[in-house]
């Protein structure tokens, strides 16, 4: 009985704090805190964004824009995600910055944050899914040397994961917290054992002095002789694989009127899933350019560098393994990323800067579909 009593009492002081924002309780708050930084280190996913963005660094700037350029930008995002907690925790609402931006400047300020932060969850979860349909297709031509068209086999494997992230989508919060839970776990677990199989398994490694220091400059740029104002350029352009997986600590803003204790969880959920995708985020990177057979096959793999560096410096069968691990972890990615967006698009239509929550209203009081499971399709249309 002792244990239910603060249970209550916590959701009561929730509602009252969402109420104060001018908000009513619509959505059902089955997250904890756990399932809250779960789903920003999920959409952040350093199996996702370090595998997929891993040959930008590589191509322009080399090792050294991939170790040094991972924690020089990894730093800063952390002071944002500090920065963002703060404010979180004082304006615990489902729409997040564009409710902060209008608070804390005008409603001008926060139409455009509203705006282009939308158009950012939909892109972002276009650009996560696509990333995650590379992935499943290189692990199928590894087993299937005949399919057709690689860029063929990406569309297909696009459109079903989609449909399928749309699918979970329409279940309850309660199922999307616990998916999410376990795909922390699984992302932590993931990194730790791709990092043991790259220590133990490959006969050849790089040196240090590599890992740490070894730059490239773009070789399509060499042609003009100023190498070292265009390896500054490339390194800076290098850089764009830390910023595509670390800055994405939205999520727990966005589920905070589904999370139990929203004031101190949501900000909690920001500030870790950085901190944590920063330190497990090295170390993945660090194995895998120690693992590199060479700077030139690294180069003519492309995008597809990881499958070469863990198919050539082990086996095929290595290979498929360690893809299996990134591609569950990859879909777990745009399932969370649906999940943000649809609360975002649910949020701002409340406030009346886009059409259409009225209607998300009366289908879920006619048809007992939750609000959020018809914004998540309207994400994904």
């Amino acid at each position: 009985m002792s244990s239910e009593v603060p249970a209550a009492h916590g959701h009561d002081e929730d509602e009252r704090l969402l109420h104060k924002l001018g908000y009513a309780q619509v959505l059902y708050r089955e997250m904890g805190g756990f399932a809250n930084f779960a789903i920003s280190f999920t959409i952040i996913s350093i199996l996702a964004g370090c595998l997929t963005s891993y040959y930008i660094a590589f191509q322009y700037g080399g090792p050294v824009a991939i170790t040094w350029g991972w924690l020089i930008v990894g730093g800063f995002c952390i002071i944002v995600a500090l920065a963002m907690g703060e404010i979180a925790s004082t304006y615990p609402t489902a729409g997040g910055l564009y409710f902060w931006a209008s608070k804390l400047g005008s409603p001008a300020w926060g139409w455009f944050t509203g705006w282009f932060n939308l158009l950012g969850q939909i892109a972002v979860t276009a650009a996560i899914d696509y990333g995650a349909a590379i992935f499943p297709t290189s692990l199928l031509i590894l087993w299937f040397p005949g399919l057709p068209n690689p860029r063929h086999s990406i569309f297909v494997t696009f459109s079903v994961i989609i449909g399928l992230h749309l699918l979970l989508n329409l279940l309850g919060v309660k199922l999307l917290a616990g998916l999410n839970s376990i795909s922390a776990w699984w992302h932590m677990a993931g990194v730790a054992v791709i990092v043991l199989v790259l220590i133990i398994v490959p006969v050849h490694r790089q040196s240090a002095s590599y890992v740490f220091t070894k730059t490239i400059t773009n070789p399509g740029f060499a042609e003009s002789g100023c190498t070292s104002a265009l390896f500054r350029s490339g390194f800076a352009l290098g850089l764009r694989m830390a910023p595509d997986t670390t800055p994405r600590p939205a999520p727990p803003p966005h589920m905070s009127e589904e999370t139990r204790g929203a004031a101190r969880a949501a900000a909690w959920g920001i500030v870790m899933s950085v901190v944590m995708s920063v330190i497990f985020g090295f170390a993945l990177l660090v194995a895998v350019t120690f693992a590199i057979p060479s700077t030139q096959g690294g180069l003519d793999a492309g995008a597809n560098i990881v499958t070469y560096i863990w198919q050539s410096s082990m086996s095929t069968k290595w290979a498929e393994f360690l893809l299996v691990i990134a591609c569950v972890a990859q879909f777990f990615c745009g399932t969370a990323s649906v999940t943000s967006a649809s609360r975002m698009m649910f949020a701002f239509s409340r406030d009346g800067a886009i059409p259409g929550h009225n209607l998300w209203i009366r289908v879920n009081s006619r048809n007992r579909v939750p609000a959020n499971a018809v914004a998540a399709i309207a994400v994904l249309t």
